[in-house]
This record gives C-alpha cells, structure tokens and sequence, in this order.
C-alpha cells in the first residue's frame, strides 16, 4: 500500500470514529432542541427567528406568539445570535419569519435559502435592508438601494386578508421601503401602497420550491394587524388546519334603554318621527328582519338610566318614565321592548344600571357600585326579564381592577366581560379572549369592531383577527343614526361620531343609500366571504370560545397534511367543531375531494391567492388519509433544485460584491438634491420629528397675534394631534378664554367645523358658555336640553329656561320650562300651572300628553283628564284607566258609553270596562259590556273570570245575567246556576217520619207532609200536615193518665232568605188535636248567622211534651237552645251548645256539651275526624222512671270517638256522616253511642235524607232514625228581578 493510500485510509478511519461519538452525542442528547429553540409541545411548524437589535422583531415575534396561540399551530422562536452559531432549521419548521439578514454571516443565509429552496416560507415582516440577503428579498443584483420616502398606507392588490382586495388601510402612514427599480421584475405584488399603486409594499418572491414574502415598508404592525403579519405563513401551511370559532356575535349596546319623546336629526327630517317612535315602531322591526334573513341570534344589554347618580338610593325613573300603547294597552316602553326581546328568543345580558362606568375615579365611593348593581338586580327580577345575565358590557368599554371586583360580587351569574379587544388595558380595553387578568372570576370576550357602516380599516380589524379566529365581535347601538358629526355630539372615544356621514335610515341626501341599507348589503358580503360564521348570541358564542381556549391539540405528520386532534380532557357544550385548511388553487380540488369522501361539510374563502377552506367535524379532530401527497409539478428533484439554486445564489453574492467594490471606488455614486429648510421654523422641526418645538413656535405666534390667526390655529391643532397631545387645544382654548371670551369662540367654532369634544364635561362647559353670552338663543338651548337634559345638569338647563323668558321667545321657553317641571320637579308643575287653562297656552299644548301623565304619575287625576283632552296620544284605555282609579265608575260609564257609540269595534276598551265592573263587583254591566264584545280571546278571558265565581253572586245577579246576558256563561256554569236557583228559590214538598223509642218502651213516631214556598224576596213560607203516634210508658205501678195518643195538626213556619251577610230568622206555631179533642198548640222562634269560620244560633220551642202520661196532662216544656260552632286553620274544630229547658210542671234543667274535632286532610272527599265530647247537666228534678219525662238531677259523661265523612253538600249529591264514640257516664258507668245523618239524590231535583242514633245505656237510653224525601218543582213563571236603570243603556 503507498503512503498516500495509507493516509487517506486513517483519514476515513478517523472521520467515522468522529461520526459515531457525534451520533452517541446526539442520541444522549435527542430529546433537547438543537439550539435553544424555544417551543411549547409538538414540533414547531413555525419558527421566529428574533433579532435583538431590530426595534420591530421582539414585539413582532410577541404578536405571532399570541396568534399562534389561538390557532394552536405549534410555533417556536429562537435567538438570532443563536441560530448564527449553528445555522440549522428543523425539518417540522415549514415557515420561518425573520426582519433582517444583516446579522447572518454566509452559512446563516444559504441555511435559508436551502430552507426555501427546498419548499420552504420565509417571511420578512419588515424592510430586509440588508443588501447581502437582497437574494432572498427578491432585490435585483444590480439595485441600487433607492428609498422611497413619500408613499403612504397600504392598497390590498389581493386578499391577504379575507374580504381586503382594493381596499386601503393607513393612508396617512409612511411607509419608507425600497424603491420599485430595487426589486425583480418577477415579483408577484400583494399589496402596493395607498398613494402609489407602482410601489411594491407586500409580495412574494418564489425560489426554487418555496417563497419569500417581503414587506417592503418599516411601518410598524401592532395588534389589529396579527391578521396581515399570519396571512402569509398560509403559504407554508398548506394542509396543516387548525381550530377556529366560527362565530359571528352581534351585541346590541344600550337596548333596551330609556326612550325619550323628542325629535332629533336625521330622522326628524327624514320620517318626522320622535326617537322613541323611530326605536320602536322603525329600527326594531326592521332588525327583526335583518335577524330573521341572516339567522342572527342578538344579544341586547340593557341599560336601564343615562342619569348621573353615583349614591343611593337607586332609582328606575328614566326607565319608567316613557309609556305607549301597545296591543292596546298602555305599557312601559322600555318594558315593552325587553319583553320583545325575550319573546323573539334574543339574549338578556347587562351593561348597567346607568351609563356610569364600574371605574373608582367615577364612583367616588366603589362600595356603591354594588349597590346600583344590587338595584339593577331587583328590578330585572320584579320585572321577569328572565334569568340573570351572563354577559356584560361596561359603559363606554371602561371597567378598572375595582369595578371588575364589584361586578363579579353583585352579580355572580356574570361569566363573560365584554369591553373592546384594543384600547387602554387598565380602563378595560386591550382584552383577549381569555380569563380576565385583573378579575379571574370574569372571562373576556371583547369586541373588535362597532356601527352599521364599515370604512376599509374597520373592515381590516375585524377580518384580521378572524383569519387567525374565527372570531367576528361587533356592537351596534340604536342610536347609532343619531351620533352625527357635530359639536354637540359627546360620544367619548373613537366611537364618536357614529354617522359620520350622515346618512339617514332609508335613504340619504344626494341619493345616497341609508344606513339600514349599508348595513344589509355589509352583511350580504360577510356571509358571502365566510358562508360558514354562525351569528350566535354572545353567551353561546363565548362560552364556544373559552371551550376552544381551554383545549389542547396534537399536530401529527401526515404526507404533505397534518392530522389534528384535541387532547385535552375539557369537554365542550355546544359539539359542533370548525377548522380552517390553506390550500392552494392547483390542489383545491384534490383536498376538497378528500373532504368530500369523508362526509364532511366545507366552505371556501379567497385568500393569499388560495383558498381558506373551513371544515365542520362532528368531533374535536381532523384527519386526512394517509400519506396525502397534494400535486407535484417539479421537474426536478428537490436536490437538483437546491442545487440550482445555490450556484444562483453564489453567483448574485459574486456579482453583488463587485457592484459595492465599485461604489467604494466612486464609480456609481448619485447626489440627492434635499429641499432646504431654514433651521428653527415649524417646517423643520416637523420635518426633524420635534412636533414639540413646532406647536411651541405655533403657540407664540398665537399670543402674539391681535386678531384671531385660524390658519395658525389649524395647524397648531393638527400638529398637536400628530403628537398625541390634542387635549393641549383645550388648554389653549381655556386660557384665551380668560383673556378674550370672543377670540376664544372663533377658534371653538372654527375647530368644531372638523373635530368634536373629547368628552361631556367640555361640551357641557362651551355649550353653556355660549348660551351665557346669547341667553335667549333657543337654538342653542335646545341644543344644550338634548344633550346635558340630566340629573347632573338640571339646576343650569332651569336657569336657562327662566331667563330665556325675558326675550323674545318667551312662550316657547315657557313651554320647555314646564316640560322641565313635567321631567324634574313635578311636584311644582301643579302650582305652576294652577287657574292656567290648557287652550289659554297653546305652545303647551303639545305637551298636553307629558303634561297629563305628569299629573297622572303624581296621583292628581282630574288635572290629568282635564290635560288629556287636548292629547291624541292618550288612549280612551288610559283615560278610562283614570276615571276607574279615582273611582269615578259612573262618570267612566258615561264616557265609555259615549266613546263606543262611536267606536263599537274597539275590543281593548271594553275588555278594560267590563274587567273593571267586575272588579268592584258590578257583575250585571261586566256582563252587559262582554256580550257585546266580539274579540274570541278578550271575551273568554273574561269568561274565565267570571264562570268561577257565579255560583258566590247575589241570586238576583244571577237570575239577571240568565237573563239578559247567558252567554258569558260556560253551559255548564249556566247549567249548574240553573240548578241552584231551582234548589234555593223553587217551591218544593217533602215528606219526613221519624221514630223515637227509649228503654221504658215510649216510642213516638212523627209524620209530616211539609209544602215550601218562596217568596220574591226568597223568604219562604212552609205549611205542614202533621200526625204523631205516641205510645204508653211501660211502668210498674199504674196511672190513669197512662195512655196511648194520637195527634193532628197544621204547622206553619217562617224563614228569612239564605245565602246572605244577614242573620237568618225564622218563627213557627201549630195546632194538634188529640184523640179526645183535646187541643195543644206549639210556638217557635230562632236566629242564626254564618260566616267562613263560624257559625252560631239561639232558638226557642214552646210545645206539648210527648209521652203518653204528659199529653194526657196537658203538660207543655220550653226550650232555650244555644249553638256556637267554630274552625281553626280549617283542620280544628269547636261547638259549644247551652241548652236551658222549662216544663209547665215546674221541673227546670240546665245542660252544656262542648265538642272538639280534628279533621284528618278536610279538603278531601272522604275524610276522617277524631272528636272529644263532654256533658254536664243540673236539674231541679229527679224522674228516673220516665213518668211524665224523664229527668235527672245531675250528670256528667266525657268521651271521645271518630267521626267519617263522604262528600260535602248535603241536598244535591251524595253525603254520609257516622260517628261511632266510647263515654264515661256520671249515671249510667258508661255507653257506647253511634250517630249519623245521609242524604242521596234518586233524581235530579228530588232527595232522599235520613239520620239515627243508637245507645247502649242500661239505666236510660234513647234510640231513633229520621226518614224524609223532598222534591223541588219546576218553576211555571220568569224569574223577577230587580229593575236597573242601566237596562237599556247597553243595548244602544
């Protein structure tokens, strides 16, 4: 072997054992990133590589990081000095961003450009200034470096971003890039600056397999433009997807919300119109249609004051203060639309109880933001608006770390926070769609876009975010057409002035479309760019997106695709999952087909020359089939490519240095010819970027000059702005103020032509200054009202208004005063207009509505009335409601009968008058009004009402209603009322027989035929035939006086009418002749009375004792009987009952039983009653045999038992009671006794009753049943009822 061959074999020898400690090194060290590269999961796709000592890339790579974040794209950054160590890019790694190459050696950019070459994205976010990478950023070898240092803004040539092309954003940004002639005439342009469309400011650069998308420009990107900086790694990732939102929410600020009877530009011009008329009858009916043709689920946030108050107590005034008629009643507007919002299935969120933001500066004492929340709570409680919200938006979007406190206490249902997604971070804004940093409680989900009409850069904003998202969150107001560019418009921030192009409703002067127009067709071309957006309400929304935050997702290689799923163990409420996939156009097809054989549903979006396909999955996971290749059009291997490549790219470096060589040797050397500034002046300081310098000079010359200068002016504002110190004007403005009140205004007036206040408190103050100085100028007065008409503002807007009186335009000043006196302090409208009649005042006459619901709102109604006749906007409802309230019930008869003569179609108002007879319990006319009514619905309404209760009326109500109005009946109440009168008020016969028999074998048995009349009135007349059978006593010794009886006779008895308040009284007497003509005769008289609870009566019999010896004797008894029952919580029950008895014999006896019964569930049909019993009697005699009556001296029992029930009403249906009870007897040891009663119909008006009662006493005992069978006839005759001198009155 020769000593060269020798030397190259340890050479190959030492090489390989080099390689295999390298590889040992690398598997010990396989699971650590190459070069501190810095990335969170999964392998990266994208790589930022950050550069420290370029002022953009830091805050660039931040901005990406968050994106990639939402996204889930797997992203890493890296260090560029890093990197510049040890060039090396990932395989994973498809696109990497860089803003330089300036800081790269030879190796750091030819890994790029293999990077590319081979099929790679790389991305340069700013101007790559580096001429030695000009290869890369598509700069032609021979440039010569030329900037171009006028254009400005950036003009979409295609859609970066979705729904961009031709449109412009920052037109008054520079842009400072290279100039066309730098760069290669195959460049493909994305964007082109606004003011120049021959300046190149996006594009892309293809070499070898892949491209380079350059932004030649140094205007710096912040968080609106995420969008634009994400767009172009599309390129690289095609077929990678990742989880979008897919939501669009529309939030509706400020409604419902106090409505105001004033009239305001441009919708007093354009449809003459108030803006509670324009709010409820106009813009909501129409976004009634925009929901239902773009199948939008909105989300209102109610506030419910645009009062000042900041302390308690918590008042709803402006909210009460506005009513209308709707479906014919009067209602509280506000009321009324809540309620529409919830009958049309929208959200009930929050956005306060006033317009006060939830910010400690505000409220100087924070604990009472509590309390106008706990306010607000209430009242959406009492009021039913349905669950509380969970969603909130703060006033004016401002919320700090003390109110995010305060709401999350007060209202704990609260989920989501909704302020603005740029902004100040602590007033609220500059939210993400994340757990709120300040209150975790609180999810955020800002919005990103706001109005009905959208400029390019509003359009810019939301698209940008949505790329990245899916998210669109956009707010609109009601009063949006109102919010003109005027002085006197005070919406803060950069909300202001949200017509700015004054359009109207419908249409717009010089033929322009309307707002509501604008509007549709906007959203005509959004659901056209993304057909797959779901307008959700914002709850649903968000709760979607914090499901998607909170997950976590696995990237897998998959051919030229990744495979992605969710790993997460979170679950998802709504399981509807959204993706968004680039592809290019020459694989659209291909991907679109796959998606097809897997059944799933897509939609396309143009974007970055491709396509942005939004794939929906059942599942929270997207895969392709294996290995999916999209097409190859190469011609050449990527190797060949590459290598092709590299001799182009040494080839330019070659070239490139000698071109610099030659420079450094002056050959190609180009003067510049700059404009000459005189040092010191506004242009140079301007020019040098010392705007300070510049409005100081401004502000001199402005001092300086004698009469007002508005050139200087102009420019002193501008150049303010650009500084971001434009409040410095008002400063300006404050102090000429003080010197020249009159210079002061021309530079007001001339500044608001273009501008407008910067907030209330600045309005208010030169509004009101300006009126100082023409104090009787209504213009400006009504100007001020319109505005400044609060609670905060009062005391100035009544000054105004008294000293307006003295000039010229008194009357209509007078009449704003009193509408002020109508809004704040009503308790003077009535002294102020006192022996002041309405025609004698006819500017207020206007008012005459205002006017009279002041005086209503302040119980004075006649003075309401009086007003409302000079009203046609208060309703024959209301008035009516008026008179009903002052219980004027004839003279609202008289009104009602006049208006519907003329009006017989009017259903509310007779609903409303027969609704109120019956509430006073004028049945008959609610009658009388409901027969006439034609309206099915209001009519059984009222029917529901009164079919309950007829069976409680007065007969004679009764009797009249059958009469003249039976069809507010139900044919069962009429039935059944039918029923009734015929059992109450009918004549009837009964037949009754009873037997008695005791243990000395007296037995009597009583016989009657009773026949019961009623009179008109319903007392009733009864007339009985009566025949009793007594029998002999069986004794032991004899008495001729012993014997056997039997007795007829003619009973008659009186009682009062049932059914009343009034005691009930009733008086009888009778004539019986025995067997030997001996005759005896019987008194009676009683009263009772009955109410709910109780019932009591006293009555007392006069009559022959029946037993054989004492009839034969002629022996008479009386009896004073006294009964009180009572209930208690309708289980406990109590009778008391004093009997005191007499016998012509002169025996006397006294008695008392007292019950006490408990009812086991008393309102069921069959029902049980355990019951305690006692007794005590005394007499003066003692007659145990029985001869003539039996009597003892003293006896007391004591016992108890249960009593059964079935049924309740005694005369027409089925009833039984028994009662079964063990005593103790003083006289007899003791006794079992069981008693009862029944009743049971055998048809329908005729009765079958009975009762018993056993002993099973040894010494005495009295044992007997009742049987008796009553028939109620048919009534021959009309009812008669009372006449009533409205009989007729409804008939007309």
């Amino acid at each position: 072997m020769s000593k060269k061959a020798f030397t190259g074999c340890v050479v190959k020898w030492l090489l390989l054992v080099l390689v295999v400690l390298v590889q040992a090194c690398s598997d010990d060290e396989k699971n650590e990133p190459r070069k501190k590269v810095q990335v969170v999961d999964n392998q990266p796709i994208v790589l930022y590589l950050i550069d420290s000592t370029h002022e953009m890339s830091r805050p660039y790579a931040k901005e990406l990081a968050k994106v990639f974040d939402y996204n889930k794209i797997p992203y890493a950054t890296q260090e560029l000095p890093d990197y510049a160590d040890d060039p090396y890019i990932d395989p994973s790694v498809r696109v990497v961003y860089i803003n330089t190459t300036q800081n790269l050696d030879d190796l750091g950019r030819e890994i790029l450009v293999e990077f590319v070459a081979m099929g790679g994205t790389l991305v340069f976010p700013s101007l790559n200034e580096d001429p030695n990478g000009g290869f890369l950023s598509g700069i032609d070898v021979g440039a010569d470096f030329m900037y171009d240092l006028e254009s400005q803004g950036i003009h979409f040539v295609k859609n970066m971003v979705p729904g961009m092309e031709g449109k412009s954003i920052y037109p008054q940004k520079k842009n400072i890039g290279l100039k066309r002639e730098s760069f290669k005439d195959s460049i493909n342009v994305l964007a082109t600056a606004a003011t120049d469309p021959t300046q190149p400011l996006i594009f892309e650069h293809y070499i070898g397999a892949g491209r380079v998308v350059h932004f030649n420009t140094n205007m710096v990107f912040e968080k609106p433009d995420r969008g634009l900086l994400f767009a172009p790694a599309l390129k690289g990732l095609q077929g990678v997807p990742y989880p979008i939102v897919s939501v669009g929410a529309i939030f509706i600020d400020d409604f419902p919300s106090p409505l105001y009877d004033y009239k305001a530009e441009p919708i007093a011009s354009e449809l003459d119109i108030t803006q509670a008329e324009y709010v409820m009858d106009v813009w909501w009916p129409d976004m009634l249609k925009v929901a239902e043709q773009f199948n939008i689920d909105y989300s209102a946030y109610p506030c419910f004051n645009y009062d000042r108050i900041k302390q308690p107590p918590f008042i709803f005034r402006e909210w009460d203060m506005h009513r209308s008629i709707r479906d014919g009643k009067e209602v509280i507007s506000a009321n009324w639309m809540t309620k529409q919002v919830i009958k049309h299935k929208f959200e009930m969120a929050f956005h306060g109880y006033n317009h006060e933001s939830l910010v400690d500066t505000i409220w100087r004492n924070p604990e009472y933001m509590e309390g106008a929340l706990i306010a607000a709570r209430k009242k959406w409680r009492v009021n039913g608006f349905g669950p509380f919200p969970v969603t909130y938006v703060p006033p004016s979007n401002d919320i700090d770390s003390i109110g995010l406190v305060h709401l999350a206490n007060a209202m704990p249902e609260i989920e989501f926070m909704c302020s603005i997604y740029e902004g100040d971070f602590y007033e609220g804004g500059e939210r993400e769609y994340d757990v709120d940093p300040l209150e975790p409680r609180l999810f955020d989900f800002p919005r990103v876009s706001s109005g009905y009409v959208f400029s390019d850069f509003k359009t810019y904003s939301w698209q940008s975010l949505y790329l990245f998202t899916g998210i669109w969150s956009h707010f609109i107001h009601p009063d949006d057409i109102y919010q003109l560019p005027v002085e006197s418009n005070t919406s803060a921030g950069d909300y202001a002035s949200r017509n700015a192009e004054r359009l109207g409703w419908y249409t717009s002067s010089n033929n322009r479309k309307g707002m509501l127009t604008r509007w549709v067709e906007y959203l005509e071309e959004v659901t056209e760019t993304h057909p797959s957006m779901r307008f959700l309400d914002v709850a649903t929304g968000a709760t979607i997106t914090r499901d998607w935050r909170n997950s976590k997702y696995e990237y897998i290689p998959n051919g030229d695709t990744y495979n992605v799923k969710k790993v997460s163990a979170n679950k998802w409420k709504k399981k509807h999952f959204f993706w968004n996939v680039f592809v290019e156009k020459t694989n659209q097809q291909l991907l679109q087909e796959e998606l097809q054989r897997k059944g799933l549903n897509y939609t396309k979006t143009p974007v970055m020359g491709g396509y942005l396909l939004t794939v929906e999955t059942p599942e929270a996971a997207i895969a392709f089939s294996e290995g999916l290749r999209f097409k190859n059009t190469r011609q050449y291997s990527l190797d060949e490519i590459f290598a092709d490549i590299k001799d182009q790219f040494k080839g330019y470096e070659e070239k490139r240095k000698t071109i610099v060589q030659e420079v450094d040797e002056g050959e190609y050397v180009e003067e510049i010819e700059l404009p000459v500034t005189v040092e010191d002046s506004v242009q140079y300081f301007v020019e040098n970027e010392n705007l300070d310098a510049a409005t100081n000079i401004l502000l001199r010359q402005l001092r300086e000059s004698t009469q007002p200068d508005t050139a200087i002016f102009s420019q002193y504002a501008l150049y303010l702005a650009y500084n971001e110190k434009p409040q410095e004007v008002w400063g300006f403005l404050e102090n000429t103020y003080k010197e020249s009140p009159k210079t002061a205004m021309v530079y007001l007036n001339h500044y608001l032509a273009t501008e407008a206040y910067p907030n209330e408190e600045l309005n208010e103050l030169w509004l009101r200054r300006k009126i100082e100085r023409d104090p009787t100028n209504m213009e400006l007065i009504k100007e001020y009202m319109q505005y400044f008409y609060t609670d905060q503002y009062k005391e100035q807007v009544k000054e105004m208004l008294v000293n307006a009186q003295e000039g010229n335009s008194a009357e209509e000043a007078y009449a704003l005063y009193v509408r002020y006196l109508i809004d704040w302090e009503p308790e003077e409208l009535h002294r102020e207009l006192v022996n002041k009649s309405p025609e004698r005042y006819p500017k207020l006459l206007p008012m005459a509505t205002s006017i009279a619901y002041a005086f209503s709102d302040n119980g004075m109604l006649q003075d309401a009335l009086l007003w409302a006749e000079y009203s046609n906007e208060i309703s024959m409802l209301t008035q009516l409601q008026w008179w009903a309230d002052l219980e004027a019930f004839n003279k609202m008869e008289t009104v009602y009968l006049r208006y519907i003569k003329n009006n017989p179609n009017d259903e509310e108002v007779k609903s409303f008058v027969a609704n109120t007879w019956f509430d006073i319990g004028e049945f008959e006319r609610a009658g009388l009004v409901a027969k006439s009514m034609n309206n099915p619905l209001k009519k059984d309404s009222l029917r529901e009402r009164i079919n309950p209760e007829a069976q409680y009326f007065e007969s004679d109500v009764q009797k009249f209603m059958i009469l003249n109005t039976p069809g507010v009946f139900y044919p069962d109440t009429l039935q059944n009322l039918l029923m009734r009168l015929r059992y109450n008020e009918h004549a009837s016969v009964e037949y009754t027989t009873d037997f008695v028999e005791d243990n000395f074998n007296q037995s009597v048995w009583n016989n009657m035929v009773n026949l019961h009349m009623k009179t008109r009135n319903l007392n009733q007349h009864s007339l009985s035939v009566t025949y009793s059978d007594v029998s002999d006593l069986v004794i032991n010794t004899f008495d001729a006086n012993n014997v056997a009886h039997q007795l007829y006779g003619l009973r008659y008895r009186y009682q009062t009418r049932e059914n009343t308040d009034k005691p009930i009284f009733y008086a009888l007497a009778g004539l019986e002749k025995d067997d030997l003509s001996n005759t005896f005769f019987s008194l009676g008289a009683g009263i009772s009375q009955a109410n709910e609870k109780s019932f009591k009566s006293i009555g007392y019999t006069f009559s022959p004792v029946k037993t054989g010896p004492a009839i034969s004797r002629e022996i008479y008894w009386g009896e004073l009987v006294g009964y009180y029952e009572r209930g208690y919580n309708k289980a406990w029950q109590t009778s008391l009952s004093p009997v005191l008895s007499h016998y012509t014999t002169g025996v006397y006896e006294g008695a008392v039983t007292g019950r006490l019964f408990y009812n086991i569930k008393p309102l069921n049909k069959s029902r049980f009653s355990p019951f305690a019993e006692a007794f005590g009697s005394v007499s003066n005699g003692m007659q145990e045999g029985g001869n003539p009556f039996w009597v003892v001296e003293r006896r007391f029992y004591g016992g108890g038992g249960l009593a059964w029930n079935y049924g309740r009403d005694q005369t027409r249906k089925p009833y039984m009671r028994v009662e079964a009870g063990a005593f103790y007897d003083t006289y007899t040891g003791n006794f079992l006794r069981i008693t009862g009663n029944f009743a049971f119909p055998i048809k329908k008006y005729t009765f079958v009753t009975g009762q018993f009662e056993f002993y099973n006493q040894a010494l005495y005992y009295s044992n007997g049943f009742q049987l008796g069978i009553r028939h109620f006839f048919r009534r021959r005759k009309p009812y008669y009822v009372k006449p009533r001198e409205y009989d007729d009155w409804y008939d007309e």
